[in-house]
């Protein structure tokens, strides 16, 4: 699925058919969003469709019973007329009524059920899905235009199909007179249907173009806002620069807005014009045949009421169409980001697991070796993994060390199968990594991100997270946070577990960037999992404090696997083993003291280290 698709597919009449090719799909997600509310807005709008017809008809009536009844002394048909009338009118306004009632509930239903859809797709991508700039373009747009976009094509669709009713039934009431004149006000609107057609386009395209944009101002609503920000902002002076870039932005985007606007005035008046122009002419032709006697007074207020509804909704068709097919952008982007996360993104994991079945649910991690796995990022020539290979049994700790861009947490994320577009074979007691599930590989690992979340929430939820099910064990929250060395944190807050931590939601806790990081370690601790993954849990800490979290951590896989990441070799030289990655590739493994024997890049860096380490003090 390449980018190109979009804009390859502009406002057309060949796009005016795959437009509506979308429809049973749309009517799939307004049917799943709330039926009853959908079929009581479809009655409601085909009544209101067809009661515009016989309010011209009771309204000839009236008129024709007056002149009828006139001097004969008997009121009662022309009452009788009267009623109907005003009994139409009322059924009108009180069935908009519960139609307004209905649609203002079912928007919410609606935006709702679209938004939850596009959760649940973003729940199943892999990493690499998440990372490709189209797909998050994509995935912007559909949750930005989530909560109105599919309610406004619901409307459209609403207005074609009342308009359709509307029209024929207004247009029959002429066809019974003057068959004519009633196909050229059907027709007159599609003289003009080509340059609305012409505007759409542009404004599908440059809608379209913004998408990119909008993410850009959005990030940068985002930086101008976020505590987490504000602070180098504030200390560098970024504001205004920030909000220059932003208002560029919006400023483009109101240029554009103003010359669709210029070109969208020019075809409505030139429209309406030439419009009016033709409706007055049948009126006129009508006025004169009611003068000439060859229609009477009462037929003559109908067939002026009738011009005026075939046209109006014939224009309003027209415009429909028009606007389902702009809105076909939305669309084709909701469905293609849906239909992307469903297809395209079933790992290979997924496919493995269909066709073995004999690894068991609860089977816990007892090895990983890796052979011969090379790796490289989507879009790109360079590898950032060659060739590794190495072994790892329940009960040892490995350390992965290495410069910067070494492939230290590629070879974590490849673990995890946050990507397993690789080659060679990663295995999990014996089996292929791929025959898991995600379900089965990720409850037996507990994770610390490079990059860890802080959650703006309670440290219950910030801790319990780790493992979601005992989330309202006090117990296990706090063995947690006790093996990462937070067992006072509890007591020290004011709403103890159930404290705000952050301050981007009233009453929240600040807490400091190392304990941050430990509760990140917690969360980690708090799943029983049988692989720990801390990928450089220190960045925070301080070298007692690493040193501390290491001791804990040795501790906790005593009797499973874990790996660590960390640029402090004082600390990691009590791993089982060290595995030195450099260019992608494993320049070194061993024990500390078989690298240091060894006195090459291991020995290097850690004599370079302790040597600053001892100069500094």
């Amino acid at each position: 699925m390449q980018a190109s698709t979009q804009s390859e597919k502009p406002v057309s009449l060949k796009n005016i058919v795959f437009a509506f090719s979308y429809w049973p799909r749309i009517f799939k997600i307004l049917w799943n969003a709330n039926s009853l509310h959908f079929l009581l807005i479809l009655i409601f709008n085909i009544t209101r469709g067809v009661i515009p017809a016989l309010l011209l008809l009771a309204s000839q009536s009236i008129v024709n019973t007056i002149v009828k009844m006139q001097g004969t002394g008997s009121f009662f048909p022309i009452a009788s007329a009267v009623a109907v009338f005003v009994g139409l009118t009322l059924l009108n306004e009180i069935i908009t009524i519960f139609e307004t009632h209905s649609k203002s509930i079912y928007q919410t239903y609606i935006s709702n059920f679209v938004n939850v859809e596009i959760f649940k797709k973003v729940g199943s991508m892999s990493l690499a899905n998440f990372e490709n700039a189209y797909i998050q373009d994509q995935l912007q747009r559909s949750q930005q235009e989530a909560n109105y976009r599919p309610y406004e094509i619901f409307e459209q669709i609403l207005g074609i199909l009342t308009g359709f009713v509307t029209l024929f039934s207004s247009a029959a009431i002429l066809i019974t007179w003057n068959w004519i004149i009633a196909l050229t006000l059907g027709l007159i609107p599609v003289l003009f249907f080509f340059a609305y057609l012409h505007l759409g386009k542009k404004e599908f395209l440059i809608y379209y173009s913004r998408i990119p944009r909008h993410r850009k101002a959005w990030y940068l609503t985002f930086l101008l806002t976020r505590d987490s920000s504000f602070k180098e902002a504030k200390l560098n002076q970024l504001h205004t620069h920030f909000l220059s870039e932003y208002q560029s932005i919006i400023s483009g985007f109101l240029k554009e807005d103003k010359i669709l606007a210029n070109k969208r005035t020019g075809i409505s008046l030139f429209s309406q014009l030439i419009s009016n122009i033709l409706i007055s002419t049948i009126i006129m032709y009508i006025a004169y045949s009611a003068f000439a006697g060859k229609i009477n007074i009462g037929n003559f207020v109908a067939y002026i009421s009738a011009v005026t509804l075939t046209f109006t909704n014939s224009q309003n068709i027209v415009f429909n169409i028009v606007d389902i097919c702009k809105n076909n952008l939305y669309v084709e982007q909701l469905f293609n980001f849906l239909d992307y996360s469903r297809e395209a993104n079933i790992t290979e994991s997924a496919k493995h697991s269909k066709s073995n079945k004999k690894i068991a649910s609860n089977q816990k991690i007892r090895s990983i070796e890796f052979r011969s796995v090379s790796f490289r990022y989507p879009g790109t020539d360079f590898y950032a993994l060659k060739g590794i290979s190495f072994e790892l049994e329940q009960g040892e700790t490995l350390a992965i060390v290495g410069k910067n861009g070494s492939g230290k947490s590629t070879l974590v994320k490849l673990i995890t199968l946050l990507y397993s577009d690789y080659e060679g074979d990663i295995l999990i007691n014996g089996e292929n990594i791929k025959s898991f599930t995600e379900n089965q590989l990720y409850k037996e690992i507990g994770m610390v991100f490079q990059d860890f979340v802080h959650y703006e929430m309670s440290l219950r939820n910030n801790v319990g997270f780790g493992d979601i099910k005992n989330i309202e064990n006090d117990f296990e929250i706090n063995r947690a946070l006790e093996n990462a060395g937070l067992a006072s944190l509890t007591c020290q807050l004011p709403h103890y577990l159930d404290t705000q931590l952050g301050k981007y939601f009233q009453d929240g806790y600040q807490l400091s960037g190392g304990q941050w990081q430990r509760i990140a370690i917690s969360r980690a601790f708090m799943r029983d999992a049988s692989l720990y993954i801390l990928d450089e849990p220190s960045a925070a800490l301080d070298p007692e404090a690493e040193k501390d979290i290491f001791k804990r951590f040795n501790n906790l896989v005593n009797d499973r696997i874990g790996i660590f990441i960390s640029h402090r070799y004082t600390t990691i030289r009590y791993a089982h083993k060290i595995l030195v990655l450099d260019g992608g590739k494993i320049a070194e493994m061993g024990t500390h003291q078989e690298l240091m024997e060894k006195d090459e890049i291991y020995a290097e860096l850690y004599n370079m280290q302790i040597e600053q380490f001892q100069t500094a003090h």
